[in-house]
């Protein structure tokens, strides 16, 4: 291996991707011994998505969730084997892009970017309740999912639970780093410093994000109908949703913006009600910028909320509207805040992006087998 490293990253183009490979392109552009290479899986022809159509008539055999991910890997599978020899080590998000690439990490040193297993997405229904998989296609999908680990390199962790989930799948503690890649923490508290700090007035809430049942805001929505005007929300999403006179919505605010951090001073509470969630980035964006956070207990959600917000258990109406009367009181929103500067000095991209690297550079020290 040389001095520079040469990094192959592959990400397989959904969901919150999009986020960590803006913040891997702006990081490893600032390091002088890293020459990254970017590829993202192409996005499905239409031949493709005829062919990956649900086939509502072999019920259990349709296995539509797991077909979409073995042509992720097929992809991602044929730019690892384009870019072998030519490259030091491989970061490829998620483990979903890598069910058919054993052999090729084996060639070439891989880590594995990890929010959730094949089973934790499973038991979080995170497809909808009309869309659960069968066992047929979970036991497939653990399994194919379990070579993917085995070909890898290493297994990185988003979070303790994700790291749990790896083991109880039986991967070996060897194989796995627990480490999130962070966000701008700084970015997001020049954000924070634009609030202005009031103790009268409706409670204003901030939602964000795009895939709004599975994120609960049907759930968050009636909780404020139901506060008889002590609660104000704000929904910035691409998706419809209609407003109401205590819901504003705003369509075509973007990551990185100036519109987006006015959002965020311009609130006084994060909610995330979600009933299926992994590691949302939003969470830790909040706490950054200044806010609590009233989410609920899925997922990797409570270690990173910790004890700068209200935790409810999804689904649960009652729950979220006693929350919200609770964080009516700035005094409390407040308390909570307190915890939140050293929960989120734990996902500072300063210090973890030079932790990956550290993960990177090790497995690329590592003798690929033949």
């Amino acid at each position: 291996m040389s001095e520079e490293l040469r990094l192959l990253v592959i990400d397989e183009g959904v969901l919150g991707g999009r986020t960590l490979m803006a913040q891997l392109r702006s990081a490893l552009a600032a390091e002088p011994d890293v020459r990254a290479t970017f590829e993202t899986v192409p996005p499905p022809t239409r031949l493709e998505r005829l062919l990956l159509r649900r086939v509502g008539f072999l019920g259990d055999l349709d296995l539509f969730s797991l077909r979409w991910r073995l042509r992720w890997s097929w992809q991602a599978r044929r730019i690892l084997r384009r870019h072998a020899g030519a490259v030091d080590v491989a970061f490829v998000n998620t483990q979903a892009a890598a069910l058919l690439a054993g052999g090729e990490m084996r060639r070439t040193p891989t880590v594995l970017s990890v929010d959730a297993v094949a089973r934790q997405y499973v038991e979080l229904a995170y497809e909808g309740q009309a869309d659960r998989r069968s066992a047929l296609q979970t036991r497939l999908s653990v399994a194919l999912e379990r070579r993917a680990v085995d070909g890898s390199a290493r297994a990185m962790a988003w979070s303790k639970w994700a790291a749990d989930g790896l083991r109880l799948e039986g991967v070996a503690e060897a194989k796995i780093a627990t480490l999130h890649p962070g966000l701008d923490v700084a970015w997001w508290e020049a954000a924070g410093r634009e609030r202005e700090r009031r103790s009268e007035g409706p409670l204003r809430l901030l939602f964000v994000g795009n895939d709004v049942e599975r994120k609960g805001l049907p759930d968050l929505i009636a909780a404020v109908e139901a506060s008889g005007g002590a609660v104000e929300l704000d929904v910035v999403t691409g998706a419809e949703v209609s407003p109401s006179a205590r819901v504003r919505v705003h369509h075509g605010i973007t990551a990185g913006t100036a519109e987006l951090a006015a959002m965020y001073a311009g609130a006084d509470v994060l909610a995330l009600p979600s009933r299926a969630d992994a590691s949302p980035w939003v969470v830790l964006e909040a706490l950054a910028a200044g806010l609590p956070v009233l989410a609920t207990t899925v997922g990797a959600i409570p270690e990173m909320v910790g004890d700068a917000g209200i935790l409810v258990a999804p689904g649960d109406r009652e729950a979220l509207a006693a929350a919200l009367r609770e964080l009516a009181d700035p005094v409390r929103r407040a308390a909570l805040l307190a915890a939140a500067p050293a929960q989120v000095a734990a996902y500072d991209s300063r210090v973890q992006i030079a932790r990956l690297l550290e993960l990177l550079r090790a497995v690329a020290g590592e003798r690929p087998l033949s």
